[in-house]
């Protein structure tokens, strides 16, 4: 029984590891080599502590981190958050804006209306 303990609190550990590197941007062989895993060994601990394979879970974060980029800065256009963020290229970010955002981004910078959270009457 401890023993059992001990490995799930290590894998923890290593998707805890691997989901600050994910923020951070560092790729998914690098994290994979630190932590001496195989892909298929990450990506089991990944959905079993997190229930989305690693490779979502970058996207969903690279995609976060560039709608913030919009919402925080002055942009001439979206080629620059496209490549701030990482993104291959504009058209991979607009793919992605579209698949997570259920729009593209310059319909949703157009019509954006979002509300502060916990105070509905302020406007983004």
């Amino acid at each position: 029984m401890i023993h059992l303990a001990k490995q799930r609190n290590t894998e923890n550990e290593k998707v805890n590891f691997a989901t600050v590197q994910l923020q951070k941007g560092v790729s998914l062989p690098t994290i994979q080599n630190e932590l001496n895993l195989s892909e298929r060994s990450l990506e089991r601990h990944f959905k079993q502590h997190i229930g989305i394979s690693p490779k979502l879970y970058a996207r969903i974060n690279r995609f976060q981190s560039a709608l913030e980029s919009m919402r925080q800065t002055r942009f001439n256009s979206l080629t620059d958050i496209t490549y701030q963020n990482d993104y291959f290229d504009q058209s991979h970010f607009i793919r992605e804006f579209h698949e997570f955002a259920g729009t593209n981004p310059k319909h949703f910078i157009r019509n954006a209306n979002e509300q502060v959270a916990n105070f509905p009457e302020w406007k983004i």
